[in-house]
């Protein structure tokens, strides 16, 4: 009779290749889904003070508009932080799933027109986010040199 084989041991360098390539995967995932989080968030702040100060509805762009910004350039801010890119890039890259959602929300609220005003704000929502991404990068602690 042949004798059974031992399995084989895993090495702890396999477990770091795995656990990189599942990090590469859910860190853009989670700055994606904190973006929508933070945007959905100050969408119900800015909808409770509406409703508690009973303002007029005219001001609702302005609200969305701010909204928009200020979430862009908070996610820009975390997703440089998490992804470790570069500021400028980051940023950008974790504006786009906000201004994705909201051209297609409008897209779906005009019977597929849009105005020039839209691709205004997104353009401003994705220059926030970058600037968020670079607020972020120049945070971070510098690296000692030695010499």
């Amino acid at each position: 009779m042949k004798k059974a084989k031992k399995p084989k041991k895993i090495k702890k360098s396999d477990n770091k290749i795995k656990n990189t390539r599942l990090r590469s995967l859910i860190n853009p995932l989670s700055c994606i889904g904190f973006s929508i989080v933070v945007f959905i968030l100050f969408l119900l702040l800015f909808a409770f003070s509406m409703v508690k100060s009973n303002v007029s509805f005219k001001i609702l762009p302005v609200f969305l508009t701010v909204s928009m910004l200020a979430s862009s350039f908070i996610s820009g801010f975390y997703a440089a932080k998490r992804l470790n890119l570069r500021g400028m890039f980051a940023g950008f890259l974790a504006s786009l799933p906000i201004v994705i959602a909201t051209i297609v929300c409008s897209l779906i609220v005009n019977n597929g027109s849009t105005r020039l005003l839209l691709y205004l704000v997104c353009l401003a929502a994705m220059v926030a986010g970058a600037i968020g991404g670079i607020f972020s990068a120049n945070t971070r602690p510098a690296k000692r040199r030695i010499g």
